[in-house]
């Protein structure tokens, strides 16, 4: 073979190997364009590369720069001890040198520490870049389907009760229809829920002030007369002054309508709900609901505020839960910067407590800017609560 088509082969072999490689870099940057996880694991495992480039390099330099250090400490002892007549004082070389490295350590270790923080968290900013979309998306477009769904469901509901207001319908149809009214009216409390959980996601469009904890709870239990007639509940409010706190009305009536509404469903007939409302004078307002109905399970407890969750007593179509109460109250008190409690025993009853930062005026400050979590005590007591 001549030297020409030698060269000519190599050249062929290296374009084709050239070509291969720009066919792989091409479908790379359109996987990493159109694939957000694969976007984000190639920018995590670029990360850790440089994290672990950049962790080499200042190791290198750290450790030859120590090393100059400790070598630099012993030549100055030496020297020393040459201009003292040959006099090397071996200790105070030692102890020169442990200062040396003390210095170094805490250095290089201080130095690493932060060279660690910030890239863990340009990683789980990252990482967690897509999960906060979609999470976003979600609620969106979750938000959207309820809004969608209330029109078709509200005309439904009306025509449904006009049919029943006609003389020539007979009873059976007319009790089709109104079970049909209450599956609705099931579907519609869903979908508020449902709106109401995508409202707080954005807490910045929610208006705060000072809100009296007693008037909400007077003005709440009002609109569930008819509910605790229907079960023979006797209701009973006890309210301490002072009871005011900084938050939003509409948000407070929901978590007392929640908390009320599983008290009386999930009680037994003529049983007795109490809602308390007083200050504890270590700083906040106490709102508890109290009742003597089926209570709650060990194993229930652990998941009671997870989304669409319902304890195995209330999983019948007659409580009209939609297993989102409790997750709205939990995030609603979270927002207020408050704590909720609960403490139950299964067929004794559940009191469920909810503190919420005391503001007795404006210029208090706004719990929503305190640092302080959401918090679930749960009592796994066998001993029988006094319900």
């Amino acid at each position: 073979m001549s030297k020409t088509s030698e060269k000519s082969s190599i050249w062929k072999t290296a374009l084709w190997y050239w070509k291969r490689f720009e066919e792989w870099a091409i479908d790379l940057r359109n996987k990493y364009k159109g694939n957000i996880f694969f976007r984000t694991e190639f920018n995590v495992i670029a990360l850790q590369i440089v994290f672990a480039i950049v962790l080499s390099v200042f190791v290198a330099y750290s450790f030859n720069h120590f090393y100059k250090d400790i070598l630099q400490t012993v030549l100055d002892g030496l020297i020393a001890g040459i201009k003292q007549g040959g006099n090397f004082n071996v200790k105070d070389t030692v102890d020169a040198v442990q200062v040396v490295k003390a210095h170094n350590f805490f250095g290089f270790f201080a130095i690493t520490l932060l060279i660690t923080l910030l890239f863990s968290y340009i990683i789980a900013k990252v990482t967690l870049t897509p999960t906060r979309g979609a999470f976003s998306s979600q609620k969106r477009f979750v938000s959207d389907i309820a809004h969608e769904l209330r029109t078709p469901l509200s005309i439904i509901k009306t025509n449904s009760e006009v049919l029943l207001l006609d003389s020539s319908v007979d009873n059976q149809t007319k009790k089709i229809f109104k079970n049909n009214i209450e599956e609705l009216d099931r579907a519609s409390a869903i979908i508020n829920n449902l709106l109401t959980v995508s409202n707080i996601i954005h807490p910045e469009q929610i208006q705060f002030g000072l809100v009296n904890m007693g008037e909400v709870v007077t003005s709440t239990v009002k609109k569930l007369d008819e509910l605790v007639k229907k079960k023979e509940i006797q209701l009973v409010v006890k309210r301490i002054s002072p009871s005011t706190v900084w938050g939003n009305t509409v948000a407070l009536e929901q978590v007392v309508l929640n908390l009320v509404k599983n008290a009386v469903n999930y009680n037994r007939v003529g049983g007795i709900v109490t809602v308390k409302v007083e200050p504890d004078y270590h700083g906040h307002i106490v709102l508890s609901v109290e009742d003597n109905g089926v209570g709650i399970s060990q194993k229930d407890l652990l998941h009671i505020f997870e989304p669409f969750y319902r304890a195995e007593q209330s999983r019948n179509r007659q409580s009209g839960s939609s297993g989102l109460g409790l997750t709205i109250v939990s995030e609603l008190v979270n927002l207020h910067a408050g704590r909720i409690s609960i403490r139950s025993h299964l067929k004794h009853g559940t009191v469920v407590t909810v503190f919420l930062p005391y503001r007795k005026s404006a210029a208090d400050g706004d719990p929503k800017d305190q640092a302080l979590d959401s918090e679930v005590f749960i009592n796994f007591s066998k001993k029988k609560s006094k319900l």
